[in-house]
This record gives structure tokens, sequence and C-alpha cells, in this order.
């Protein structure tokens, strides 16, 4: 299994819940048939799977055992599982477990060099949208969009430095527009 599974389960950007449904039984199957051999990418898109097949007690289940087993992988597996996590705890509505888990994979590695610099400018510019879009919190998200800003202009490579920049100004347009349709 890997994200080529959590792929499939889109057509045209539309979910497909049916599909989801399929693919996530066949993956929990697959994961109790064999747990041991089974990574850190495989629970979180067996997770990401049941998510999208609204199955969400065992979405939970399943990210919380790929964020334990992401311990022995490289840091960028390890801050990916918690910020994606984070941000569906946001969406099923349960942001302070999300802020908890931005919090940790902003923490997890330095910013020391671009690479680490790259993740946790991710990291913030997914927080923002995740303060911002689900649960309205202004003050929080400009600063978590001033963090994103400030480590994304910090990349000495110009190509990632543009298209984090480019990224990041493009959610907070469709963050405006989105405030502006809904009167706020």
């Amino acid at each position: 299994m890997n994200s080529l599974v959590s792929q499939m389960i889109y057509v045209n950007g539309e979910n497909n819940t049916q599909l989801a449904v399929f693919v996530s039984v066949q993956a929990v199957g697959l994961i109790k048939q064999a747990p041991t051999i089974m990574t850190s990418l495989d629970y979180v898109t067996t997770a990401e799977t049941l998510f999208t097949a609204q199955n969400w007690a065992d979405a939970r289940h399943y990210w919380e055992i790929g964020i334990e087993k992401a311990e022995n992988d490289s840091e960028h597996t390890r801050v990916a599982v918690r910020r994606g996590y984070a941000e569906r705890l946001y969406y099923s509505g349960d942001s302070e477990k999300g802020r908890e888990l931005y919090r940790e994979a902003s923490r997890l590695v330095p910013n020391d060099r671009d690479l680490y610099r790259f993740l946790n400018a991710h990291t913030y510019s997914m927080w923002y949208f995740s303060e911002s879009y689900y649960v309205l919190n202004g003050e929080s998200s400009e600063d978590h969009y001033r963090q994103a800003k400030n480590l994304y202009e910090s990349l000495s490579d110009r190509a990632t430095r543009q298209r984090g920049l480019q990224e990041l100004e493009r959610k907070r347009e469709m963050l405006q527009q989105y405030r502006s349709e809904q009167g706020y």
C-alpha cells in the first residue's frame, strides 16, 4: 500500500466515497493479516482512506498508530504524518488536539537548514489554514501565517522559496474570498 491508494479515491478532484469504503476494508484486512510489515505510511494511507469513507473513529485509530510507527522514520515523515493528522482533527472539530500535533510537528526539527525550514514553513502554512478555515481564529492564524512566510523567505533556493510563498498567498486569497462570501 502507498499514497497511490489514497490518490485512487479521488476522481476529478472529488472524493469517491464508495471506492474509499472498499479500499479501506481491504487495507484494514491487510494490516490485520500482517501488522509487523506495515509501515507508518501504510497506516496513514489507511487512515486517510477511512476518513474519506466517513469512518472517523477507525481513521483516528490508524493515524495514531501511524504516528507511533513513524518514530523510526525520517524527520520529514515524522513531521508530515503529524501535520496531516492535525489537519484532519481540525476538520473533524478537534482543534485542540490538532494544535497539539501542529505544535509537535513544528518542534521536531530545528530551523538550521533549508529542508527543515521548508518542513516547518509548510507546517505553519497548514496550521494557518486550519485555524483560519475550520475555527476562524484570526489572531492565531495570522501568527502562523507570519511564521510560514518568514521561513519560506529564508530559503536559499529561489524556486522553492517562490513556490512556497505563492502557495501561502494562494491560501490567503482563498481564505479571504471564503470569508467575504460567508460575510465575515
